[in-house]
């Protein structure tokens, strides 16, 4: 069997089941009403891609789809009316199937072509199945010999918008002290020892991107900043109160239990640090534990998952709302494209550009002289 002939049969009958599928959802938008037939055309066109993209292994196909073809599902059987919004959605439910039929064309289907928009269809897709409300998520509570640790459960509510509350019950605490907070007689972990008589710190990560190189370093300033979970029956005014001697010298920001979505995606808009990978910004925007961090990585190493994007599975294992990997990835995005500008500039040394001037000048005198 030729398969690189099989693949493109796989991806010319896609392409005539999408352009179907969209004449169909066209003709439904323009006429106010859809048929049992149309409604028919569209899902077992869904079905027919899901199965063909199976048959090659093609899992991101298959997820995607198969999330589309429930919806429709629901549609035929009088659950969900297909009014203009759902057709809207269908549509870009398309057009995203398009992009991974365009992906398996270029051999870059283990790319994901557009996370933010992939996150964005499925959180709209899970809402009109009643999947997303609520989901449970775990967060981990170490005992001081291990990492190890029983766990709580948090339940997380969600809206389109990121309106929704996660139901934590810890404290979020995120602490960047400035260089000149030692100096100023202030010592960091004071504050944090004092946290702990306010309840049990059920986490701590220390950032340390902006320590120094050794030779640079200054035994003066403080170059640590740290994301702390908490769990305390204390009021906010008594946590906020930790840090009355310290606010001008520090940049603070918690998250009470039951904090909403919206705070999480403000939080990890406003880090300080450029983290590379996802991970690492969902848990220092306190939305991920280091617990469910590990546990997703070792999924992804996992042959079914191997080639799956950490947001995805993040979000289909409902660990972390959609809206929040995506306000995530769009901060990878901007940093990712910041540090490609910085990389198009080229670093001189003052004296040499000097020199360098000079020279030219020169070099143009004896011109006009010659």
């Amino acid at each position: 069997m030729d398969l690189n002939a099989a693949r493109n049969s796989l991806i010319q009958e896609a392409r005539e089941l999408l352009a179907a599928m969209e004449a169909a959802l066209l003709e439904i938008e323009q006429s106010g009403s859809a048929s049992a037939d149309e409604i028919n055309a569209i899902f077992r066109a869904a079905h027919t891609i899901k199965g063909s993209a199976g048959l090659f292994a093609l899992d991101s196909i298959v997820s995607f789809t198969h999330v589309t073809e429930s919806v429709l599902d629901h549609v035929r059987q009088g659950k969900l009316a297909m009014n203009d919004d759902l057709v809207s959605l269908m549509l870009d439910c398309g057009d995203y199937i398009g992009l991974l039929v365009n992906a398996v064309e270029n051999s870059t289907e283990s790319v994901e072509p557009d996370m933010v928009l992939r996150i964005g269809l499925t959180e709209r897709l899970n809402q009109l199945l009643g999947t997303p409300t609520p989901v449970t998520s775990t967060a981990v509570s170490p005992a001081p010999t291990s990492t190890a640790a029983a766990n709580t459960t948090q339940q997380v509510e969600v809206d389109g918008d990121g309106g929704g509350v996660v139901s934590s019950d810890t404290w979020h605490i995120s602490l960047r002290f400035d260089e000149s907070v030692l100096r100023n007689g202030m010592d960091p972990l004071s504050f944090i020892r004092y946290l702990a008589t306010l309840g049990r710190i059920v986490h701590l990560h220390t950032i340390t991107e902006h320590l120094p190189d050794t030779e640079a370093l200054d035994p003066e300033a403080c170059y640590l900043g740290f994301e702390i979970d908490l769990e305390s029956d204390a009021e906010r005014t008594a946590i906020e109160g930790t840090f009355e001697f310290v606010r001008e010298d520090a940049d603070i920001h918690i998250l009470p239990p039951q904090a909403k979505i919206a705070e999480y995606i403000k939080l990890i808009e406003n880090l300080r640090e450029p983290p590379q990978q996802l991970g690492q910004i969902l848990q220092r925007g306190g939305a991920l534990t280091e617990y469910e961090l590990e546990k997703v990585l070792n999924r992804q190493r996992e042959g079914s998952a191997a080639k799956r994007p950490i947001g995805t599975l993040l979000v289909e294992e409902h660990i972390v709302p959609g809206v929040v990997v995506a306000a995530a990835l769009n901060k990878q995005k901007r940093t990712d494209d910041k540090r490609v500008q910085e990389q198009k500039l080229i670093k001189v040394d003052v004296s040499r550009l000097d020199a360098l001037i000079n020279l030219v000048g020169e070099q143009g005198h004896r011109t006009r002289t010659a």
